[in-house]
């Protein structure tokens, strides 16, 4: 029933990205990322209870488990000169990283968030846009940083390529690229019906590789829990080697 809710709303206004989404995630249809002002609204609108929601009521885990992969490395710097973290929200992933990072710039797509994050004082600079066109815009510069940060957005894109050429970039030699996906056994990626993307290993090495990446690190976690059922994800650190 609600695939025909779908069906006619996109029938009526068929540019309700949004709905379309949601109707190829219903569907099991794969797509390469999902639209802007899908994952736009969703953020705003959640941007005021998304600390408190994810923490206290989804066993929001993914920040902490980046600063522990990060720490388990045997030659990790004591500090970092330069971090970019990628869709950052309201900045709970940067706030695990504060006492070992010098300077923080933040990338989401989603005005509210970024406005949430403002308030905590954490950044030395803040964007609001698409991750890849800024990073490739003029206000980030190449080989600019040190350590990229990622957490639980990648989940949104589906297609990675594009996101590990931007990073590849940004981010300098022997610099940590950290970050968590939701993951699958076979293939490369696909749509859930959360209307979330889940990725394989074997997709994310190759890309990796593609990218000249080193993997350092590839820890499987429990990312949250959805409905009391535990969300299930990979937590990676690469380095770049070229």
């Amino acid at each position: 029933m609600a695939g025909k809710s779908y069906d006619r709303a996109l029938e009526i206004d068929p540019g309700l990205d949004d709905v379309r989404h949601i109707r190829s995630a219903i569907r099991g249809e794969t797509t390469e990322i999902a639209p802007a002002g899908y994952v736009r609204k969703l953020f705003d609108v959640y941007a005021t209870r998304f600390d408190d929601h994810l923490v206290n009521k989804l066993g929001y885990e993914v920040p902490a488990l980046l600063r522990q992969a990060v720490d388990s490395l045997a030659d990790r710097p004591a500090t970092f000169g330069r971090a970019l973290d990628l869709g950052c929200g309201t900045g709970l992933v940067a706030e695990n990283f504060a006492d070992i990072v010098d300077g923080f710039t933040g990338i989401d797509l989603s005005p509210a968030m970024v406005e949430q994050a403002t308030n905590k004082n954490i950044y030395n600079d803040l964007y609001v846009g698409d991750l890849c066109e800024v990073m490739d815009g003029p206000d980030i510069p190449d080989s600019g940083f040190d350590l990229v940060l990622c957490g639980d957005t990648l989940v949104y894109i589906g297609n990675l390529d594009p996101v590990f050429a931007a990073v590849g970039k940004a981010i300098s030699v022997g610099g940590l690229f950290v970050f968590s996906v939701e993951n699958m056994d076979q293939g490369t990626y696909k749509l859930l019906p959360s209307g979330r993307y889940s990725f394989s290993d074997g997709y994310i090495s190759k890309l990796a590789s593609d990218h000249r990446f080193a993997q350092e690190i590839c820890h499987q976690v429990t990312l949250r829990t959805d409905k009391g059922r535990p969300i299930s994800g990979n937590i990676y650190v690469l380095r770049k080697i070229s």
